[in-house]
């Protein structure tokens, strides 16, 4: 239906973005050894995200050397929709590919295994910041939308180089 456009330079941040989560993945999977955990391997990231803060289900569970799964699935969604965000051929597919890819990493900030209350602070101020951004993104695709009456950036184009007629 035209919403993607796959062409060269698509294919080449695409590529990039392939490379960047790659060294994100292997960084999320490494795991040293952690002297506070009685020398558990543990990772960079909460245990149980779910888990108050310092509270004795969260210690124990660093004890047990739990580790965070849902870490690589936010990963996969952000990275989804970071390779549709080049791709995208209108102003819709584009915010839709925004938001898979920001959510996911408004999570991943809060999931810190260390400073877990500043983790989580910054989330929310990632995520309220994110929110306005979005905000004022969709107001300036209404805007669009109402002055080209569509969505395509060939459509939009077509719009504000055609001659305007005179009265």
């Amino acid at each position: 239906m035209g919403a993607i456009a796959v062409d060269g330079p698509a294919l080449f941040l695409q590529g990039t973005i392939v490379l960047a989560a790659l060294v994100a993945l292997f960084t999320f999977a490494e795991r040293r050894l952690d002297p506070e955990a009685h020398g558990n391997r543990v990772d960079s990231f909460a245990a149980q995200a779910a888990s108050v803060p310092g509270s004795e289900s969260e210690k124990a569970a660093v004890k047990a050397g739990f580790t965070t799964t849902e870490v690589f699935p936010l990963l996969l969604f952000a990275v989804a929709g970071m390779l549709l965000f080049p791709a995208a051929n209108d102003l819709l597919t584009l915010f839709v590919a925004l938001e898979v890819f920001s959510l996911p990493l408004y999570l991943l900030c809060a999931l810190a295994r260390r400073k877990r209350l500043m983790s989580q602070e910054a989330a929310v101020k990632y995520f309220l910041l994110g929110a306005f951004a979005s905000a004022f993104t969709l107001f300036g695709i209404a805007l669009l939308y109402g002055y080209a009456g569509s969505m395509s950036y060939a459509r939009s184009r077509r719009s504000s180089t055609a001659p305007s007629p005179r009265s």
